[in-house]
């Protein structure tokens, strides 16, 4: 194991004592509970990127038909009813700018982040942008697909994604992490089934989530829960 000092100038004393609080101070136990933690988010970024990559793509689509063009975008900045958009529309061709990049659909798509996409199901938008919407979420039941029902399970998505890729903890309860993983794979699945399971074929985080458990469990590191 590394020298524990060394690790608490790498990993910072407040990062690595949240560790250690849940494995009574015994430091080895507390480096495989941030090895595990570390594991396990990276067993999530596969999910996470076919997430967010079909959330974007879809609804470009359904937007580049309800506005007629595919820079609806700059429909958006010609009217106040999508002034919260505004300055990150800006902000993002003045990147693309600089970069020397063309200021494009393409281009602007894919910058664009999660937080502007999810933003669109705000109830603020839902008489301008539920209609268009919706129809991405072709498999999911006539009776629950509701603007605020899948609101919730895509800014659940959104916090969840933001820890991940922020390195922050997501596993101090096992059956939390295993429950924010099912949210990507149902948005998924709304979107369409078979992209959901090409997508589950090549992630590994069912395996890792139950290895690192079990491990943890071996060690006799509190507060995790079997799956």
């Amino acid at each position: 194991m590394i020298n524990e000092n060394k690790v608490n100038q790498l990993l910072s004393p407040k990062r690595f004592n949240s560790y250690l609080k849940r494995c009574e101070n015994n430091s080895d136990n507390a480096l495989n509970y941030y090895v595990a933690n570390s594991k396990i988010a990276e067993a999530t970024y596969w999910s996470l990127q076919a997430f967010e990559v079909a959330l974007r793509n879809k609804i470009h689509a359904v937007l580049t038909q309800y506005f007629d063009t595919a820079e609806w975008y700059n429909t958006w900045l010609a009217t106040e009813d999508f002034t919260d958009f505004h300055s990150k529309i800006i902000e993002t061709k003045n990147i693309l700018k600089l970069r020397n990049e063309p200021v494009n659909s393409d281009k602007m798509i894919a910058e664009f982040m999660l937080g502007f996409w999810i933003k669109m199901f705000n109830s603020k938008y839902e008489n301008l942008l539920w209609k268009p919407l919706r129809t991405i979420f072709a498999n999911m039941p006539k009776s629950e697909r509701q603007r605020n029902n899948v609101a919730g399970t895509l800014n659940k998505v959104r916090n969840f994604r933001n820890r991940v890729y922020h390195y922050e903890p997501i596993c101090w309860d096992f059956n939390a992490t295993n429950n924010n993983y099912n949210n990507i794979t149902k948005a998924i699945q709304w979107f369409d089934a078979d992209y959901l399971n090409w997508t589950i074929q090549f992630c590994d985080f069912n395996k890792n989530i139950k290895l690192h458990t079990t491990k943890l469990n071996e060690l006799g590191v509190k507060k995790v829960a079997a799956l």
